[in-house]
């Protein structure tokens, strides 16, 4: 698994760690799922497409957190399979198959994929098109937010840009027969 972790004003730095824990600075930051590496079908258009369960450790300097899944690999261009904002600090995991709803209560606010849909769509790559990368970043932010739904993934960089305290990542990997 790869992690990358960081604070403000300081250059990133990435770490192996098969651990699943990391230690960075002062800080320990991290997010993960019930998976590693791989994705399990049911969590992929040729499965269930439901959303995976993701753990993270809370940072206390934290307000809040967004979160933004993509897919570098597509034949387009980055491809954005989930967008979730507003959660707020003191919630540190979100359940498997969450609901497609504009408004998770207690949870976050969705934004829209780049398949023009709320909330997650799994990986999907092209037959044919190899292993493709799907990159989990979860944001620590330094001020609560309150985007609306259906922000897209560049907006929301843009207007949390400012009060990133660190990022937590991972990778996972999908292919298709």
């Amino acid at each position: 698994m790869l992690f990358r972790h960081f604070m403000r004003d300081e250059q990133p730095r990435i770490v192996i760690n098969h651990s699943g824990k990391k230690f960075l600075g002062r800080c320990m930051f991290e997010l993960k799922s019930t998976f590693t590496q791989t994705f399990p079908t049911e969590y992929t258009c040729d499965g269930k497409n439901s959303s995976p369960e993701l753990m993270w450790t809370e940072l206390r300097e934290a307000k809040g957190y967004a979160l933004i899944v993509e897919d570098p690999d597509a034949p387009g261009g980055s491809f954005v399979h989930w967008v979730a904002y507003n959660i707020p600090a003191g919630v540190s995991r979100f359940p498997p198959s969450l609901p497609r709803e504009e408004v998770v209560t207690g949870l976050c606010t969705q934004g829209l994929n780049s398949f023009a849909r709320m909330g997650y769509d799994g990986p999907c790559p092209p037959l044919g098109h190899g292993t493709h990368r799907y990159y989990f970043r979860l944001y620590a932010l330094s001020s609560k937010t309150s985007f609306p739904p259906g922000v897209r993934a560049q907006k929301l960089r843009e207007g949390i840009a400012s009060a990133i305290l660190a990022t937590a990542e991972f990778v996972a990997t999908y292919s298709r027969k």
